[in-house]
């Protein structure tokens, strides 16, 4: 019997952007295909995989000759494929966006359920990675296709990695070896060893006042928050004061006199989580502020609202953003400004990170869901698949949205999980580092990399590493003062205020200052204060007041937090004695005064007064410069 057979080319896409299982549109079903595929991470990095192939004939009418395998990854090396009569033929074709391998079958497999097995291997340096103290493996998903049957995926690591901090997804059945089936792949996997990542970062700030009188103004730094710590060593110049504002960020403000210009740097170390640890400033009061529209989140545009009507979750929406979106490589050479949500919706094939934040914001505030923004660092390897596109220091941009259950804010990234194929919505990972979170104004505050002028846009501003060693030393301290420097008066009420300031290197959470005194009423008194950044104070104010008008004593008054307690004396007298020297010294002054302006033969002169009955053209009497005689 003579057969004739037509010639399949099966074409493979893996770990791309949107891969897929590709038949000719007359093959589509005649042919299946099933992977097992193994990851050996060396502990240099490097990554050995191997892909053992079958593809399986559902029909006599075709046979496979030839096969295609496109990677996302562009660092190849040691590239083998055989099957069963031995080496195969292989063409590389490196690109922008990854490789495609070639190949062409020794082998001829014809016949309804027979077989053809075959295996390609190579080495990369893009599955693993040592990032600061974190050692992270990311393998993107496959798109699923009806020809893709069985996929098995298995990652072997070193001992010496220990224990994995996060697996996404979850592994159904949990066991001591890493392997994925075909659901777990096609949402991509990604698995990290390392419980928190630091990073160093020096930041320059540059600010001017055009004005010709003085200003105040304001910078940005890194603010703690419930996915960092932050400590910040120094800032110089030291500022008027650093303060918290509602969503979290530090604001540092300065004077600048008429003019002047003025170069800052903040230098520090951040401590990041992959989960949120705690929210210092957690929501007591109603979020309707999370809710409302602004400028590039237009929550009442009508295609929003019909959107989020059907969305309705956190979820839907991050599936839905990071699914209709595509990433525009294009945008950031052209320089094209900020679209917003409304734009975006209407063009979705031109999207960079900050239209994927302000879509998702934009659908959760409409469908009731409160949600802002956060700019900052992100660090990538592979800019292609993890891309970074804010302007002026190359920053990056991702939205948080509040868990009322959790009382947390909860950071998602619609851009990396579209473009890398990794799921960023129910675990986070070690490389975002916050710089400012925008929840009240879309446009305010700016992050650190903003702040200078129009001719230094490629002057680098930030820098940010991972830190050479493991320390993460918090300094508290908190130092209080007040202005009971005199006495008080005896019986009247009277408010200290207190001078609260952090010293420290890192934040000191707000609570509640314990202000007592001895013999003054109140005894003891709490005073709320709010959370207090390095570099910070706050003025506090307690009443005190004594028993009696004619009390005379001195007593001790204390102010502290926990175990910081200040002392000091405050000393009680009646009020003659406290103001009467001050009387008595006045009087004795003036006295003193008239006596030498006598002895000089200066005479005081009477003010000149004005009557306003007076007719006009009629002048009051003018004084003589001397003292009028006595009458009678």
């Amino acid at each position: 019997m003579k057969f004739f057979h037509k010639i399949f080319v099966a074409l493979v896409f893996i770990f791309i952007i949107y891969p897929s299982f590709i038949l000719p549109a007359n093959a589509e079903g005649e042919i299946s295909s099933a992977q097992n595929v193994t990851f050996q991470v060396f502990e240099s990095g490097r990554t050995h995989v191997r892909h053992d192939v079958s593809l399986t004939n559902l029909t006599t009418n075709y046979y496979a000759s030839e096969y295609s395998l496109f990677l996302g990854f562009t660092d190849l090396e040691n590239i083998t494929a055989t099957d069963s009569l031995g080496t195969l033929s292989t063409e590389v074709a490196p690109g922008d966006d990854g490789t495609n391998i070639h190949m062409v079958f020794n082998d001829q497999v014809v016949g309804k359920s027979n077989v053809l097995s075959f295996s390609i291997s190579y080495d990369t340096e893009e599955v693993a990675s040592r990032n600061g103290r974190i050692w992270e493996i990311n393998i993107p998903r496959i798109k699923d296709s009806p020809d893709l049957g069985d996929y098995t995926t298995r990652l072997v690591v070193p001992v010496s990695f220990g224990k994995a901090n996060y697996i996404k997804p979850t592994l159904s059945v949990p066991t001591g070896a890493l392997v994925f089936q075909k659901e777990d792949v096609l949402r991509g996997i990604s698995v990290v060893f390392g419980d928190y990542q630091l990073f160093d970062f020096s930041l320059s700030y540059h600010v001017k006042n055009d004005k010709l009188y003085p200003i105040i103004t304001e910078i940005a730094l890194p603010p703690t928050t419930s996915y960092q710590d932050i400590i910040l060593e120094t800032l110089d110049p030291a500022p008027i004061t650093v303060y918290v504002d509602r969503d979290g960020n530090w604001l540092a403000r300065y004077r600048l006199e008429g003019s002047e210009k003025l170069d800052i740097t903040a230098v520090g170390r951040a401590k990041i989580y992959h989960t949120p640890q705690k929210d210092l400033l957690m929501e007591t009061g109603n979020m309707d502020t999370y809710l409302k529209p602004q400028k590039y989140w237009e929550v009442a545009d009508g295609k929003i609202t019909e959107k989020a009507g059907e969305l309705k979750t956190p979820k839907a929406i991050y599936d839905y953003v990071a699914k209709t979106l595509q990433y525009d490589f294009d945008r950031i050479e052209k320089g094209l400004p900020r679209a917003g949500a409304a734009e975006v919706m209407g063009n979705p094939k031109s999207a960079i990170c900050m239209e994927f934040t302000d879509l998702f914001i934009a659908l959760a505030r409409s469908a009731g869901i409160p949600a802002r923004e956060v700019d900052g660092f992100a660090y990538t390897k592979n800019s292609r698949l993890r891309p970074l596109s804010l302007e002026k220091d190359i920053l990056h941009a991702w939205p948080e949205y509040y868990d009322s259950e959790k009382k947390m804010w909860i950071a998602v990234d619609p851009t990396w999980g579209s473009t890398s194929g990794i799921e960023y919505f129910d675990i986070f990972d070690f490389n975002h580092f916050a710089f400012v979170v925008k929840g009240q104004d879309s446009e305010y505050p700016s992050p650190a990399g903003s702040y200078k002028e129009a001719s230094d846009l490629d002057k680098k501003d930030v820098e940010v590493s991972f830190a050479k060693d493991k320390s993460f030393v918090e300094k508290r301290a908190l130092n209080i003062e007040t202005d009971l420097s005199k006495r008080i008066s005896a019986g009247f009420p009277t408010t200290v205020t207190l001078r609260v300031s952090n010293n420290g290197n890192k934040m000191i959470a707000g609570g509640n200052l314990l202000f007592s005194t001895a013999r003054l009423l109140p005894e003891s008194q709490t005073i709320a204060f709010s959370p207090l950044p390095p570099f910070g104070n706050a003025l506090l104010a307690a009443a005190v007041q004594s028993p009696s008008y004619f009390d005379n004593f001195s007593t001790k008054a204390t102010a502290g937090l926990g175990k910081e307690v200040f002392a000091q004396e405050i000393h009680v007298a009646p009020i003659y004695l406290v103001y009467l020297p001050v009387l008595g010294g006045g009087l004795g002054a003036i006295i003193i005064l008239i006596i030498a302006l006598k002895i000089w033969g200066v005479h005081i002169q009477r003010p000149k007064w004005s009557n306003p009955l007076r007719g006009k053209g009629k002048q009051p009497p003018q004084p003589s410069g001397k003292l009028p005689p006595k009458k009678g």
